[in-house]
């Protein structure tokens, strides 16, 4: 068994993502990152948030990743839509 942690924090993926916790908050709540609620607190299940991290990876490989309101073309930089 591994020490890590099965539950991440909002700030912990933050930092991983290297966006600001509001920004995880809301993608959070919006759904794009999967999460739990515990009482008040927000936590991402490790194991999932891996799993989205892969598939956000794969997709940018195969160059059909776009955050809202934008487009991405492959080989080129995020060009706003």
């Amino acid at each position: 068994m591994t020490n890590e942690e099965p539950l991440l924090t909002v700030a912990e993926v933050a930092a991983i993502v290297r966006a600001h916790p509001v920004r995880v908050y809301a993608m959070c709540a919006d759904g794009t990152i999967p999460a739990i609620r515990i009482g008040k607190r927000v936590r991402i299940p490790r194991a999932a948030f891996s799993r989205w991290l892969e598939a956000l990876n794969e997709q940018a490989l195969a160059g059909t990743i776009a955050a809202p309101g934008r487009r991405i073309e492959t080989g080129t930089a995020l060009a706003s839509a």
